[in-house]
């Protein structure tokens, strides 16, 4: 979704090769993409065509809350969602408004840097009995911004329960996030780096 000032774009990749070190990057045109920041996620036990549904919504008018309405399909869904603001804003949070899911987790963010990158924020939980439901995003300071969500469906035998890696790209450098993997959760060392 995008409302001039703020844009906001879900891509997702199923059973993607994955190594110790991932780089994920993005093109500035000058045009369409001016100042952008990226956020990425890695997600196990979800089925092998994992999209279900999505939404967006936004606006231009300065706000400090934006909620988005979805309606997943399967019960025990993943759930993402990401907001794209243009300034900086504080006490970022997000909650379930109406219907049932499982406490929202803020798994990276990005700072506002004018000039540099937009601010943005990605988020995941898990809805375990399918159902409409609206998130909503609040914060502190009055922000343009754009909201996406979408749900993913589960395998079986893991549904409900998916673990998470990920890893960040901002502003026009290249940063890379090294990933760990004790036990069955992958956690980031959070040595930052510039990409060679």
């Amino acid at each position: 979704s995008s409302n001039g000032a703020a844009a906001n774009v879900l891509h997702y990749k199923a059973a993607p090769s994955v190594s110790a070190t991932m780089t994920f990057t993005t093109t500035i045109d000058g045009v369409f993409l001016v100042d952008p920041s990226v956020c990425a996620a890695g997600f196990s036990g979800l089925h092998a065509t994992p999209f279900d549904v999505e939404a967006g919504a936004g606006g231009a008018g300065a706000q400090s809350v934006q909620a988005v309405r979805l309606p997943p399909t399967v019960n025990g869904c993943l759930l993402i969602s990401s907001i794209t603001l243009d300034r900086a804003v504080t006490a970022m949070g997000i909650t379930t408004t109406s219907g049932t899911t499982g406490a929202w987790t803020i798994l990276e963010t990005v700072a506002f840097s004018a000039g540099n990158c937009k601010a943005q924020y990605l988020a995941w939980c898990v809805q375990v009995t399918a159902g409409a439901l609206t998130a909503s995003w609040d914060w502190t300071t009055n922000a343009q911004r754009s909201v996406r969500i979408a749900s993913f469906k589960p395998a079986a035998a893991a549904a409900g329960n998916p673990w998470y890696a990920y890893a960040q790209q901002r502003t026009r450098t290249v940063l890379e996030r090294t990933w760990r993997r004790p036990g069955l959760l992958w956690t980031p060392s959070y040595a930052l780096r510039k990409a060679a």
